[in-house]
């Protein structure tokens, strides 16, 4: 189609069509790094926040865990340096299939953004972990560095468990660096993490 500017009269949105080349604010996201876990105590992105995004985005697929009842956490770098202080606040919605209760959460002096990659994940035969985390401007030095998540988990039970999470790390406005995703206890015995950039 040789148009330079398309009207929604000049395409039937119910035929098909095949787009080639680039296509721009259309909220795309750019994959930056995938990393495949195998036996990893942790696992680091770091040098991938550039001027290009202000925002990213951190997906953790089919992830297994060596221990059973293992939370998933979350700590940033600073400077190149990992920060475990106590300056991690978040709040956490938690919600599972053997109970019809919502339960809510609040940290305000923790060490890391713990459980928002799964909470009480068990290592049995299916049982895994997939998660979705929005990094908020990293790069950015008049802000606290806020997160948001969403997990789909099995639990040790084994239920079917989900949690919502937001929140910052207080210790200054500094840029990150980068982030890092690891078990409280064990390894990630496998899993698929890609990190993107959202356009």
């Amino acid at each position: 189609m040789a148009l330079s500017k398309i009207q929604a009269e000049s395409m039937n949105l119910a035929d098909t069509y095949a787009f080639t080349g680039t296509v721009s604010g259309a909220g795309q996201m750019v994959l930056l790094q995938t990393i495949t876990a195998s036996a990893d105590t942790e696992i680091d992105f770091t040098g991938q926040f550039t001027s290009t995004y202000k925002n990213y985005e951190l997906h953790g697929t089919n992830v297994h865990v060596s221990g059973d009842g293992t939370h998933i956490g979350m700590r940033y770098f600073v400077g190149g340096a990992i920060k475990s202080d106590s300056h991690y606040r978040y709040t956490r919605i938690r919600m599972y299939s053997g109970s019809a209760t919502v339960s809510g959460f609040n940290e305000q002096t923790d060490t890391d953004f713990a459980m928002i990659g799964g909470e009480s994940v068990g290592n049995g035969t299916g049982e895994n972990s997939n998660f979705k985390i929005t990094i908020f401007d990293p790069l950015g030095t008049d802000n606290y560095k806020m997160f948001k998540s969403e997990v789909s988990y099995t639990d040790l039970t084994p239920d079917s468990g989900q949690n919502h999470a937001s929140g910052h790390y207080k210790n200054g406005t500094a840029a990150l660096t980068g982030v890092r995703i690891f078990p409280n206890s064990g390894n990630i015995a496998t899993g698929e993490f890609k990190l993107y950039g959202i356009i």
